[in-house]
């Protein structure tokens, strides 16, 4: 039975979610943030890249990989970013 892989999603400026889809990237964020669910549309959600994931290049500071940080996330919740 296939299990669904958290992914890591950036919401417009605010941050990266850990999330199943980007529907869902978007209801994690405006939890946190306390927004209604309008306040993103699906255009404004990326993929975080293998790039990003893996390197240095990630625009937030992490101790470790974007990916690590990830692995660590077992449902879908923010990761990091700006509030």
């Amino acid at each position: 039975m296939p299990t669904e892989t958290l992914k890591a999603y950036q919401v417009g400026e605010s941050g990266i979610v850990a999330a199943y889809t980007p529907d869902g990237a978007i209801k994690v964020i405006c939890e946190y943030n306390g927004f209604p669910e309008d306040e993103y549309s699906l255009d404004e959600v990326v993929l975080v890249s293998d790039f990003v994931l893996d390197g240095d290049s990630s625009p937030f500071a992490l101790e470790r990989s974007l990916r690590q940080t990830l692995s660590d996330f077992r449902e879908p919740a923010y990761v990091c970013g700006c509030p």
